[in-house]
């Protein structure tokens, strides 16, 4: 057993962000710093490390590397592309909890300010048919 480690997870317990279900406004105060989570079974999840402050209060908040753009993770690379950073940033995280068919719970997470970034982005990519200058329609 890696005994520092482990006292490393107690002393951050108290400290660590995991955010209900509503509206959540939050200022990062760092940029993120790339680390894993390590579960009970061995497998190893590539996460981000991001300290925040949520009504007064500073926190740490792990987020797993998610793969997709609707992912908190995701979100937060397309703010940070768009800002050039993450420091600083006041975002509006809505969480919001659904009960699956099965009866168990599940949170989906937006960033609004991230929101409106990915939709900017998307109309400028896609394909817009008979637009001027538009001479060759490329596949997205």
């Amino acid at each position: 057993m890696e005994y520092e480690k482990e006292v490393g997870k107690l002393t951050e317990g108290s400290t660590v962000w995991k955010p209900t279900t509503g509206v959540h406004d939050v200022l990062i105060m760092e940029e993120p710093e790339e680390c894993e989570y390590t579960g009970d079974d061995g497998k190893v999840t590539p996460q981000i490390k991001l300290k925040v402050r949520v009504k007064d209060e500073e926190l740490t908040w792990y987020i797993t590397k998610g793969q997709t753009a609707q992912s908190v993770y995701g979100q937060l690379m397309y703010i940070g592309k768009r800002q050039g950073k993450l420091k600083g940033e006041n975002l509006t995280l809505n969480v919001n909890e659904t009960t699956k068919k099965d009866g168990k719970k599940q949170k989906s997470y937006s960033i609004t300010e991230a929101l409106r970034i990915i939709q900017e982005e998307t109309i400028k990519t896609e394909e817009v048919p008979n637009a001027p200058g538009n001479g060759v329609n490329t596949p997205l």
